[in-house]
């Protein structure tokens, strides 16, 4: 580890153990941002709700990324610092989107095939490293131009120049916008509960 921007960890039982637990742990805090975004949008404040739905999203990016990892047997510098910043974290929701639907296809395409045979198969629940590999590299080149993080800061910030004069204040949206953003992040909580179920014995999903 000569350079700090540049190292890999042998993965232990411990290391596995930890990531295990922070996992479940970003995803607990993903869920009760989801659930504070519901509420939000309850009381008619959709910017809020919109801003919030988004952090359950990066959230719930962190604990699939981790999940990816102790799969993988994989703990580096790249995986760590990209999980510290937030356009790294939304680009990961862009793959994720992708995630669900390979697994759906997946999953049904086993299902079928085990119609007709006597050795059942089970479905595998997370993508192997070069179909991984493909989705972060297009959700990278996606999220530069969904530009997700200026969206968020745009719902929460006041902005100012130079001369400290005001240059925006925090935007609204529709009801309506609100609820897809929260929808949105419903589904990237399913693909975490996919993933971990396939980590974590006796794993249970938080409901919301």
């Amino acid at each position: 580890m000569k350079d700090r921007k540049s190292w890999t960890k042998a993965i232990t039982t411990e290391l596995k153990d930890s990531i295990k637990t922070t996992s479940l742990a970003a995803y607990k805090n993903a869920c009760e941002l989801l659930k504070d975004a519901k509420i939000l949008l309850r009381e008619g404040r959709s910017a809020r709700a919109g801003a919030l739905a988004i952090l359950s999203e990066e959230e719930f990016s962190k604990a699939f990324s981790l999940v990816i990892c102790i799969d993988q047997n994989r703990w580096d510098s790249g995986i760590f610092y990209g999980l510290k910043k937030h356009p790294e974290k939304q680009g990961i929701s862009e793959a994720m989107k992708e995630y669900l639907d390979w697994f759906m296809d997946n999953y049904d395409r086993v299902t079928k095939m085990n119609r007709l045979s006597f050795v059942p198969v089970t479905p595998a629940s997370i993508p192997g490293p070069k179909q991984l590999a493909e989705w972060l590299d297009k959700a990278k080149k996606g999220v530069k131009k969904a530009k997700t993080e200026q969206y968020k800061q745009s719902l929460l910030y006041v902005d100012f120049d130079i001369n400290a004069r005001v240059t925006s204040e925090p935007c609204s949206i529709s009801q309506e916008e609100a609820e897809n953003r929260i929808k949105e992040a419903e589904k990237y909580k399913k693909v975490v509960e996919i993933t971990l179920m396939s980590q974590i014995v006796g794993f249970k999903e938080i409901e919301i």
